[in-house]
């Protein structure tokens, strides 16, 4: 019987394709599938408006419920001016809300225990990790071909990177994030590196004037004195991130997926939320600190659920292993028709991608 994908959100009809590839169903708008079979799924699109009620009506007619959301390895541009290369679908939360428990937890414990008798894991996990340092690839690809930092930024030598976001990004209040995470996260960097510079990237969105951010030069003024804010430079203008880490000598974020591409750059990531690749032992985990409260709670809950195995154990290529061989679900086109694909075919398409970019 074919499985029917119930989507209660306009705008993911508009990707009904995808889903239709990534699950191996037939897509319909809710109302017309909510009752075909008892085997349909309802998908709702990460932790947005649409997907509570998705959540809640999936619940309410005893169907099952995926969290959907693209993967790591999306595009050249950001937005649906063009179509992700990879999706996630997760029965038990999102890799991105600390929370409550995701299948992407479950899968770097099974690749850990997996590893112990198979090889092929880890180097699984190494041969994505190379491919995508190699062709420096991230999840978006639109500053690609801009490899040469800002001159003011190319005199200062090595400095230290500090990942800003922006103001709504669902990661921050999911992963135990707070304005307070942002300002320890600075005033830490500054005291940790007092012979180093340090230099704080925006997010496009933000220095494109789109949304706030919460590390912007005027918001620093509230926290830090004039001493500290004279030893602190602002990325503002787009640069691959891998020219970045090549000049950096390590990383501090709150939640960003920089912090994960920071690790297969070999660079220490000091975290000061509870991201989906903290509390494994992989990077230096800070959030504890200072957190009350239910931020507390759910970074202590975080970190019991990840250390049920001996964090000695796992390496960073358990985790890419885990969430690019495993978790996502590549959707590649060929010939004009969408199938699913695997990494490797997504890697090529994105390069493809690039390789047709207007000069």
């Amino acid at each position: 019987m074919t499985k029917h994908i119930g989507l209660l959100s306009p705008g993911l009809l508009k990707r009904r394709k995808e889903f239709e590839v990534a699950l191996d169903g037939v897509a319909y708008f809710l109302p017309l599938s909510c009752f075909l079979d008892t085997d349909s799924v309802i998908v709702g699109w990460g932790m947005r408006r649409w997907a509570r009620t998705a959540r809640f009506v999936a619940e309410g007619l005893g169907k099952h419920y995926l969290t959907g959301e693209d993967g790591l390895l999306r595009s050249v541009r950001p937005g649906h001016v063009e179509r992700s290369v990879s999706l996630v679908f997760d029965e038990l939360g999102i890799y991105f809300d600390a929370t409550r428990p995701s299948r992407f937890e479950h899968l770097v414990i099974s690749a850990v225990e997996a590893a112990e008798d198979d090889l092929s894991v880890v180097q699984s996990g190494r041969e994505v990790m190379d491919a995508l340092r190699q062709n420096r690839l991230s999840k978006y690809n639109d500053s690609y071909d801009q490899t040469v930092l800002p001159e003011d930024l190319q005199a200062l030598g090595r400095f230290v990177l500090i990942v800003d976001q922006t103001y709504d990004d669902k990661s921050i209040e999911l992963g135990a994030g707070s304005v307070t995470s942002f300002e320890q996260m600075v005033k830490a960097a500054l005291a940790d590196n007092p012979d180093h510079r340090v230099v704080i990237k925006i997010h496009p969105e933000v220095y494109l004037g789109r949304k706030k951010g919460y590390l912007h030069p005027d918001q620093l003024a509230g926290f830090l004195s004039e001493a500290e804010r004279a030893r602190i430079s602002f990325l503002m203008t787009p640069v691959n991130i891998w020219t970045v880490f090549e000049h950096a000598v390590s990383v501090y974020v709150v939640t960003s997926q920089i912090g994960f591409e920071a690790l297969n750059a070999a660079l220490p990531v000091h975290v000061f939320g509870m991201p989906f690749y903290a509390g494994w032992g992989l990077t230096e985990d800070h959030a504890l600190s200072g957190a009350e409260g239910n931020r507390q709670s759910v970074i202590a809950d975080a970190i019991s659920r990840r250390a049920v195995i001996g964090l000695a154990d796992i390496r960073a290529e358990h985790l890419y292993y885990a969430f690019f061989e495993r978790y996502m679900i590549y959707v590649i086109e060929t010939a004009g028709r969408l199938q699913r694909g695997d990494f490797s075919r997504a890697v090529r398409e994105i390069l493809n991608r690039l390789a047709d970019q207007p000069a």
